[in-house]
């Protein structure tokens, strides 16, 4: 408007006349145009009604107008709409440039094609159906032309709830043959709608398009403020007409006045006058297409997009269904009201899905007559599917596109929710795969990963019948698992997630070695691999070890029933053993090298010797190991994995076999240093009195020297005594002096063996 005001002030103030009648009609086609109002054009009709009078007859105000129109050129005539506007001297003819687009735009072709853009293409929405069951229902709006719309195959894209076809006619030919065609589209969710002829829309079409024309072809119009302002104007005044005149013919949203259309329905004719019956109809076809659709009233989950808010919310709740079944309100605190909250009252609570039992909570499929929500429908259509798939495992993506179709209809944000309910009720059914990856559990990160790329994921039912059932059973008593599911019918992952389970806890170690029985390292592997449960459980285990698999079409073989459970029993020992085994034999190097007896008494003896050294080192590898040799505070194998910790600087958990073959090197030669620091101390004046040590020290000639302290234990004092006379039984039948030299000889061979490292290049070899 101030735009506008600009330019009535600058024509009026500029314009110089003695006559007064025209100084007021100027400002009178100036207001109008100020006011820009569609029900107030100025047109020379309405300019004459305002400024007549007595002294100014409608005569005498006409001639003004023709005379500032024409000759003095002040007053524009805007075409079809009839009226006027200030205009002050521009280079710009736009009644020139008007009939120049009227030139080019001569032939409009059909409007059916050309009208399409400038209509109203909102979907509608279902409310009564909305309403009552909390399904946000849309129909799309689609406009075809009289000849598509006999060429075309109709169809709903993927997730649209239905539509409206509105069939746009030139002719009533056209419109007569669209009628006959209507009665052949027998489709539930598709509702087709053909206004009268648009003939009498033509002209309409053709200003804007005119318009539009001049407001792309006329070049001076970029130096023209004021004409480039006065084609915008008229752009946006053809548009407001065209549209008041489409709303007279096509208009969907016109809920008290009359819809003149020829409806159809799955090729029956429909009495639809109104907005208002349209919707009705649109809700009546919701209602029987969607009649197994659950009914939520909750508006933050039951719908296509979830907000970021929402989508975290629906997160945490299926979070606290995976791992908080048990709990009161899943374990959320029952006096706050964040969105899962009301998510879980609205559902799991309000659909009697999370019920109290005798001991606990839990979450169930709700019974027929106490399901308010019609949650069931949905959870048993997930059964059927599965169920149907035999063992074929079902993708996720799949199984969610088949819950959007009819009968169901389920929202996207709802989806997942269900999917958690399902699975969580029938855990011990249900077996799901990422990647063809079997997820022997199922935490809410997994479940964050199925929602945000279900294409990765697979569901599989495993609950097993028939024969399969009775070998199951017998696996059960000969294995002494016990059914974590609470009843009695057969249900595979009470077999497999324990198998599984169980190797799936033991150390990495046991992962990665190869120090195992060929049978025990094909158990692990075919327990590892993620592979579907019914097959590893009666084909990949049987065969892993070199038995028969199971045929499940043949009566049960007992016997192939308890070899298969025996072996299973062994080889999972055997695993189970292979991390202690490892420990024994750390222990054993441990003691070895300290030369002395691998049990308590020996490694009193370390702790005491370690302790004796350990104020005495300074260098950090040394002190390290004695200060964990000296703890007495650690059991037996607490001590043998901190021990190892040090020398390996891992946990013996995490070992390969490479690792073992190491530590047996890196303990002799610690040991070694071990032994030299401590003939070092033995030397010092600071023994102990109650150290019974005896320090051997043999030099040679040329300067080789071998130093070593040896300790020997109270209890084998008289074995001790018993070595010694028989050494001195020797030394009594020879010379003293070559007795001494072969003693020493002796002692100095076995200090050289003792002392001896291994050959790393060896070590490497090993590995």
């Amino acid at each position: 408007m101030q735009t506008h005001w600009s330019v009535v002030d600058s024509v009026i103030s500029s314009y110089i006349s003695n006559d007064n009648l025209e100084i007021e009609v100027l400002k009178t086609v100036g207001v109008l145009n100020l006011l820009n109002a569609n029900d107030l054009i100025p047109t020379e009709k309405l300019v004459i009604q305002a400024v007549k009078s007595r002294k100014k007859p409608s005569h005498r105000v006409s001639e003004v107008i023709d005379i500032l129109k024409h000759k003095k050129r002040v007053l524009y005539d805007r075409g079809i709409a009839g009226g006027l506007c200030l205009w002050p001297h521009t280079s710009v003819d736009l009644n020139a440039a008007y009939k120049n687009a009227e030139r080019a735009v001569a032939d409009i072709g059909p409007v059916s094609v050309r009208i399409k853009s400038y209509l109203d293409s909102r979907p509608i929405v279902a409310r009564r159906h909305y309403i009552e069951t909390g399904n946000l229902r849309h129909f799309e709006i689609q406009y075809l032309s009289g000849s598509e719309f006999v060429q075309s195959t109709l169809s709903l894209n993927e997730g649209v709830d239905g539509k409206i076809i509105i069939v746009l006619c030139d002719s009533r030919q056209e419109r007569e043959q669209a009628l006959r065609e209507a009665k052949s589209v027998n489709h539930a969710q598709i509702i087709v709608a053909i206004p009268d002829p648009l003939h009498n829309i033509a002209d309409y079409l053709r200003d804007i398009l005119c318009w539009e024309w001049v407001g792309k072809n006329t070049l001076e119009l970029n130096s023209d403020p004021y004409a480039s302002e006065e084609v915008l104007r008229q752009q946006d005044a053809a548009h407001t007409r065209l549209q008041k005149r489409i709303s007279d013919l096509i208009d969907l949203r016109n809920y008290s006045g009359n819809i003149n259309f020829k409806w159809f329905s799955k090729g029956e004719p429909l009495s639809i006058t109104t907005g208002k019956r349209l919707l009705k109809h649109l809700s009546k076809i919701c209602d029987q297409v969607f009649d197994e659709s659950p009914k939520v009233q909750n508006e933050l989950i039951n719908r296509q997009n979830l907000s970021t808010a929402a989508s975290g919310a629906r997160m945490s709740l299926i979070r606290a269904m995976l791992e908080s079944e048990s709990k009161p309100n899943l374990g959320m605190p029952g006096d706050k009201r964040p969105p899962e909250m009301s998510m879980y009252l609205s559902i799991l609570k309000q659909g009697n899905i999370h019920v109290e039992g005798e001991k606990t909570w839990y979450i169930q499929e709700p019974p027929h007559d106490v399901d308010l929500c019609n949650i069931l429908p949905v959870l048993r259509h997930i059964e059927d599917l599965l169920k149907s798939a035999l063992d074929r495992k079902v993708p996720v993506k799949e199984l969610f596109a088949k819950l959007r179709k009819p009968p169901y209809g389920v929202r996207d944000g709802l989806i997942p929710l269900l999917l958690a309910i399902y699975y969580v009720a029938h855990r011990q059914e249900i077996a799901i795969f990422e990647d063809g990856t079997f997820l022997r559990e199922v935490r809410g990160g997994d479940f964050y990963r199925l929602i945000r790329a279900p294409e990765y994921f697979e569901i599989q039912h495993s609950a097993i019948e028939g024969i399969r059932a009775s070998v199951f059973d017998q696996l059960i008593q000969v294995l002494e698992i016990s059914q974590t599911s609470g009843k009695q019918d057969s249900r595979i992952l009470d077999v497999v997630l324990p198998l599984c389970n169980f190797v799936a806890q033991l150390p990495e170690y046991v992962h990665k070695t190869k120090k195992l029985s060929q049978g025990a390292i094909a158990v692990r592997e075919k327990l590892m691999s993620g592979a579907e449960p019914a097959p590893l459980l009666f084909r990949d285990l049987p065969t892993a070890y070199g038995e028969v698999p199971f045929d499940i079409t043949q009566p049960i073989d007992n016997k192939q029933v308890k070899d298969f459970a025996d072996g299973i029993k062994f080889y999972l020992t055997e695993l189970k053993n292979a991390y202690t085994e490892l420990l024994e034999r750390i222990k054993y190097a441990i003691f070895e090298a300290f030369d002395v007896d691998c049990n308590s008494e020996g490694r009193n003896s370390i702790t005491s010797r370690a302790d004796n050294l350990w104020g005495m080192v300074s260098e950090f590898q040394l002190k390290a190991f004695c200060g964990r040799l000296k703890d007495q505070h650690l059991s037996d194998t607490k001590w043998i994995e901190s021990i190892a910790n040090l020398v390996i600087s891992d946990s013996p958990t995490s070992w390969d076999d490479s690792d073992e073959n190491v530590f047996q090197y890196e303990i002799a030669a610690l040991v070694t240093r071990f032994k030299h620091v401590e003939s070092i101390y033995f030397a010092s004046k600071d023994i102990p009195k109650e150290n019974n040590g005896i320090l051997l020290l043999v030099t040679q000639a040329e300067g080789d020297e071998h130093a070593e302290v040896v300790y020997s234990l109270p209890q084998e004092e008289k074995e001790l005594t018993n070595i010694e006379e028989e050494i001195q039984n020797l030394l009594m039948k020879h010379d003293r002096r070559l007795s001494l030299a072969a003693i020493a000889r002796m002692v100095y061979n076995e200090l050289s063996d003792t002392v001896k490292e291994p050959d790393k290049k060896e070590i490497k070899k090993e590995n």
